[in-house]
């Protein structure tokens, strides 16, 4: 019994890594969001807990293990190598441990200041059918490797700009690592893999392509083979293990898919003082740092005024105190599909074409998608088959930067080291004069945000074309000769353009800038 469910133990093993996590991130920030704002006085401190969480079958680390304190909203997750950290109030704390495939379990603290736990398997037995490396359809069972399938259906219920994000939760031992940056594909590492994946489309191991360049709409099915052993057939290349995706090839009629999702705003943000003005020792000044004057008390201090656009006396308020906010636009993905189908005695063809739109929440963040796919099959005579693919990938951004810390930084710049005495809706005008001089109050490091967001760019081009050809001969009853093609072939442009009237970097010196960098590849 135990073999024969042994795929599923690594199922469920580590699936809903990131998925657990990110329920418990949203429980812990609507936990600390219900009481923002109060501090207990009379709290006590705490007892710091820190342990390992590992398999209770062969001792191996388990990752995204949910651990909360039993009774509230506080927990944590286990981070890649099962290890964890919490704060509990006393000795009389449990900790429940919960995770997909396992028992839960709980634990008393104690006198502990370290608690590891072994966990326990519980699943029951299931069969499945999958793809090997060989492209050869086998029962998962009749292997000696761990392998998973994900229909194409589970993907295409919430479809999301890269498809890689869309197997969040799906796949046991898959973590997922996504950018703050715009338009990044994410990092994606199986259990015990130190690259990422390899992608296989339709038996062509591909060294360009990656899952955001192939339509969740185009995907019937998808097979993940774990390890060097699963994916030994592709050498040193499939050292992260394998993704094996089959496209949709056949059937008749025409489809059409639309899917669209919204964004709401941050699920949380850093607290920051709305008190005082920018400035330092308690006296206003534009140039640096957030603790000049008390704001609201009427003071008068020059400062630039951004409708007039020149320096004139106005009183120190905290007219900004919800800049970061108004800053934000509502951002959504609009992911549409259109496909035709045909199929005959001597073979078929379906032709794909999607479309996908990514508004992101800072201004000027846009990206633009089109993915084309052809696939067709001939039969010649009852021992000989031909099947093509061609796709082509086209993806656009002006802007792709906004995030982390730098110039360039919108929350680190408007939260962080920017004053709430200045009202940023006010600065959308940019210019005092286009290209020379800009309108903005700050004079050490960021500029206008807005300027940041349309003028100071760095978008990205990319193009993406992948074909393959795979025959099939039949020399004579239960055997089959398979002889696969294939190459893809990318062309990406950067543009990178900084005018003048900006701020240089601090000790750095201005730039005036409009950089286009090609890179061209075939694999």
């Amino acid at each position: 019994m135990k073999n024969k469910t042994k795929w599923l133990t690594l199922l469920l093993r580590k699936g809903g890594y990131l998925l657990v996590a990110l329920l418990q991130t949203a429980v812990l920030f609507a936990g600390d969001g219900n009481n923002s704002g109060k501090q207990d006085q009379t709290r006590q401190e705490g007892i710091q807990i820190k342990g390992q969480v590992t398999s209770a079958d062969d001792g191996m680390p388990l990752p995204g293990v949910s651990v909360l304190l039993k009774g509230s909203a506080i927990g944590t997750v286990t981070d890649l190598d099962g290890h964890y950290e919490i704060e509990v109030p006393d000795e009389q704390s449990v900790l429940v441990f919960t995770y997909i495939g396992f028992a839960q379990a709980e634990e008393v603290v104690g006198s502990r200041t370290t608690v590891d736990i072994a966990m326990r398997e519980d699943v029951q037995q299931l069969e499945n059918v999958v793809v090997t490396a060989l492209g050869i359809k086998r029962e998962e069972k009749k292997l000696g490797y761990s392998v998973q399938r994900i229909d194409g259906e589970d993907v295409q219920k919430v479809k999301t700009v890269d498809v890689a994000t869309a197997l969040t939760g799906k796949v046991a031992g898959l973590w997922i690592q996504n950018s703050t940056e715009f338009d990044q594909a994410p990092d994606i590492r199986l259990r015990g893999g130190s690259s990422n994946p390899l992608l296989v489309v339709d038996g062509i191991p591909y060294g360009n392509m990656s899952l955001r360049e192939i339509a969740s709409d185009d995907i019937e099915s998808m097979d993940v083979l774990k390890g060097a052993t699963a994916s030994a057939l592709y050498g040193s290349r499939g050292s992260g293990g394998a993704i094996i995706i089959t496209t949709k090839s056949g059937g008749n009629g025409i489809s059409v898919n639309s899917n669209n999702m919204m964004f709401a705003g941050y699920l949380a943000l850093p607290k920051v003082q709305h008190s005082y003005s920018a400035g330092i020792g308690g006296e206003y000044n534009s140039i640096d740092y957030v603790w000049g004057n008390k704001l609201d008390a009427g003071v008068m201090r020059e400062q630039w005024n951004p409708e007039t656009k020149q320096m004139e006396e106005m009183e120190l308020t905290s007219r900004g105190r919800n800049n970061f906010k108004n800053f934000l636009e509502p951002g959504f993905i609009a992911n549409n599909n259109i496909s035709f189908a045909r199929s005959g005695d001597i073979g078929s063809i379906r032709t794909s074409l999607t479309h996908v739109y990514n508004k992101g929440q800072y201004p000027n963040l846009r990206l633009n998608r089109l993915n084309a796919n052809v696939v067709g099959k001939l039969k010649l005579g009852d021992d000989f088959e031909l099947q093509g693919n061609v796709g082509y990938n086209r993806s656009t951004a002006p802007q792709t930067t906004g995030a982390g810390y730098g110039d360039q930084g919108f929350i680190y710049q408007i939260l962080m080291w920017t004053g709430p005495e200045y009202d940023l809706k006010k600065y959308r005008d940019y210019w005092v004069v286009p290209d020379q001089q800009q309108n903005w109050h700050y004079k050490a490091w960021y500029d206008n945000p807005y300027l940041i967001a349309y003028e100071k760019l760095n978008g990205v081009e990319r193009n993406m074309t992948n074909i393959n050809l795979t025959s099939t001969y039949k020399p004579f009853s239960g055997a089959k000769i398979t002889a696969r093609v294939g190459y893809d072939f990318y062309s990406d442009e950067t543009t990178r353009r900084t005018l003048p009237g900006l701020i240089p970097p601090v000790g750095g010196t201005p730039t005036v800038c409009l950089a286009k960098t090609r890179a061209r590849g075939i694999a």
